[in-house]
């Protein structure tokens, strides 16, 4: 089944120096009707961007929480030449 839902999140950036940006998230999802049974609750993640002319360096930490089971963890690094 498929149930119309709504998103809601936000990202606070704080430059550091020119080339080191940190970030934190936050976000909620909202099911349309409340007869509906989400399983979802809020999420939040953090961030940090390092740049220079030879390199960008992102890591960046997620959690969402999750009703019947563990939360869900997910960790990127990116990086560009």
């Amino acid at each position: 089944l498929n149930f119309d839902q709504y998103s809601l999140g936000g990202e606070l950036g704080y430059m550091v120096n020119p080339n080191i940006w940190l970030f934190g998230r936050l976000g909620t999802q909202m099911l349309a009707t409340s007869d509906d049974v989400g399983i979802f609750g809020p999420t939040f993640g953090v961030g940090v961007n390092y740049n220079t002319a030879a390199l960008d360096l992102a890591v960046d930490f997620a959690y969402r929480t999750v009703d019947f089971f563990d939360g869900n963890t997910v960790v990127a690094v990116r990086l560009g030449f």
